[in-house]
């Protein structure tokens, strides 16, 4: 058998072919392949020797273990500035965290707490969680925190706390800084969503306290606070936490169940009701999520039996009772339904009327008994606009009664023209009177601190209620009206209450400023801009306000009104139509004592 012998070095033909490059037996300086081919056999350049791959790798991921351990001893700004600084005395560049950074940590949580380190001080941090604890869970104390201890959040609850410090309490932040933590925190979400799913109680809390104090980075795109919502409410039901009768769906990825009668499980599945039901409402849309249960009825009666001396325990039980009163409103005159109009004069709608009616008494009457309800005096002057919401209603402008709240949704030619009853004059004071008494209540300087750092729903009430006074407005002065006949537009103080927002928008933006509290108020400069244009659209004939001669023949069903009375009016004031008037509101007295009792504007 020949004996080959491999060359030293490889020709460049069998170095291309990346084969072995054996000698020939007649000639050792040319390869076999080569000869037998009849070619000149070249050898191949100088190789270069192999790097050690798993030394090169080793020296990786030590320096990533270095760059780690700084992040952990400097907790600073990156790329910190003069103004930063101020917070942050020793002025280091910190190093943010990278892709790999990231692929070596085990968990989300340690992602949080890595980045938070990195970029805020542990000084504002925990004044960020004292923050938190002292001022913004009293107002709202519907996400416990399950530790007030800064490391036992770092270690056990991260992602909440990291949603706490960038949603609650960020304006304690630079803008810098906050608007890094929001676009981190959409990443964390994603990540434990979508990406490598992730479901555990604390990432409800985190959503909810995202959504219920949202934050965005100022021109990009961004999560909405109803996708949110929907997000934390599809959570709570795939660990088991939605009630026997919605199954557990946990889908791909780490989830933990929940035994759906823990205290913290009761308390999540009403927190997402309560945000839930509010989104609902405000944007008119009908959502599954938003349903009141007997699983609902069950956590709420078994919180309540909880022996609790704290007043914040009773005060979130007490705001899931007057959310369920607004949703059980909504539902039963099918607000969130733009396709269905509502006989607001008929037997059945009026039967409905008294007994929620009664039912916000009720509540009304048991939160002045048992806690300082003026934050509930909020939710009470909803539930009322609510109520009689439908006496401003038609068929084509339902849908713009729900969020946004713009302008363009005043629709100035589309209101109603009813033969007026006693049971619109009613419903025409009561919205008249629960819209000043939210507004009274919202621009009290006592009240600003409050809506400054407050949850997002409370603005959005008094925003509605500015929005329905605006459209009442609308209907008591647009031509061929005959809700004039019981309002005059002064009486509705309009103009007065765009100046009060205005004041107040001013304040919350230097209290909390870039804060979605304030950009919700800022929408009242276009809500004025059109006041300002519709108002010498009026017709010039109502000076006062009152409807014309033909406008008053319709007006019926008001008890002892004089209609004779009425013979020399014309559509201007005199003591014809002060007769009219008086009479009319004597009626309105009578539906007002059992629509609003005399505690309306207790303090």
């Amino acid at each position: 058998m020949t004996s080959h012998v491999t060359l030293s070095r490889a020709c460049k033909a069998c170095n291309q072919l990346k084969v072995r490059c054996y000698s020939s037996s007649t000639d050792r300086d040319t390869c076999e392949r080569c000869q037998h081919a009849g070619r000149e056999c070249v050898p191949a350049g100088n190789r270069r020797r192999p790097r050690d791959r798993i030394a090169q790798l080793e020296a990786q991921v030590a320096g990533l273990a270095k760059a780690l351990q700084r992040q952990r001893v400097s907790p600073q700004y990156p790329n910190a500035t003069a103004d930063d600084k101020s917070i942050y005395p020793n002025g280091k560049k910190a190093i943010s965290p990278t892709e790999d950074d990231y692929a070596i940590q085990s968990t989300t949580g340690s992602k949080a707490v890595v980045f938070l380190d990195s970029h805020v001080s542990m000084a504002i941090q925990q004044q960020a969680l004292d923050t938190y604890i002292q001022h913004l869970f009293p107002i709202l104390p519907a996400f416990p925190l399950l530790d007030s201890n800064l490391e036992t959040l770092h270690r056990e609850a991260p992602v909440l706390l990291f949603s706490v410090i960038t949603f609650a309490a960020s304006y304690l932040l630079s803008t810098k800084a906050r608007n890094q933590l929001i676009q981190e925190a959409m990443r964390i979400f994603a990540l434990k969503l979508i990406s490598k799913p992730s479901r555990r109680l604390e990432l409800v809390w985190a959503l909810l306290i995202a959504a219920f104090w949202f934050r965005a980075q100022p021109g990009i795109s961004h999560v909405t606070v109803h996708q949110l919502v929907q997000l934390a409410t599809g959570m709570a039901i795939d660990i088991g936490i939605g009630g026997t009768q919605i199954p557990i769906t946990p889908g791909a990825g780490d989830s933990e169940t929940c035994h759906p009668n823990s205290l913290g499980a009761q308390r999540a599945s009403l927190a997402c009701f309560l945000g839930a039901s509010t989104i609902s409402i405000g944007i008119r849309r009908h959502d599954a999520n938003a349903q009141w249960t007997i699983h609902h009825d069950n956590c709420l009666a078994n919180l309540s039996l909880v022996p609790s001396t704290e007043q914040t325990d009773r005060l979130f039980l007490h705001i899931v009772r007057g959310e369920k009163l607004c949703h059980q409103i909504a539902t039963s005159l099918a607000l969130c339904d733009p396709t269905y109009l509502w006989d607001f004069t008929s037997d059945e709608a009026q039967r409905i009327i008294s007994k929620r009616r009664k039912d916000i008494d009720d509540w009304t009457a048991e939160i002045c008994s048992d806690i300082d309800h003026k934050p509930l005096l909020f939710t009470r002057y909803s539930a009322i606009i609510y109520l009689n919401e439908p006496v401003l209603h038609t068929s084509t402008n339902k849908l713009t009664f729900g969020s946004p709240l713009r302008p363009e949704k005043m629709a100035e030619s589309d209101f109603p023209s009813p033969i007026v009853t006693g049971k619109h004059v009613a419903a025409l004071y009561a919205l008249r009177d629960s819209c000043h008494a939210m507004l009274d209540l919202a621009t009290e300087s006592a009240t600003t601190t409050f809506l400054a750092t407050c949850p997002l729903p409370y603005v959005a009430k008094v925003f509605y209620a500015l929005f329905i006074l605006a459209k009442l407005y609308v209907s008591v002065t647009a031509s061929g009206n005959t809700y004039g006949t019981i309002l005059r537009p002064a009486e509705l103080h309009l103009e007065q209450y765009f100046e009060r927002i205005n004041t107040l928008t001013a304040s919350i933006e230097d209290l909390n400023p870039g804060s979605f509290n304030a950009r919700i108020f800022t929408c009242h400069f276009a809500l004025c801009d059109w006041f300002k244009g519709y108002v010498p659209n009026i017709s010039r004939s109502r000076k006062d306000g009152l409807a014309s001669a033909g406008n008053l023949d319709r007006l019926v069903g008001i008890d002892n009104v004089n209609m004779g009375a009425r013979t020399s009016a014309c559509g201007q004031s005199g003591p014809e139509n002060e007769v009219l008037e008086w009479l009319a509101l004597d009626n309105y007295h009578t539906w007002m004592n059992e629509i609003i009792p005399d505690d309306l504007s207790f303090a």
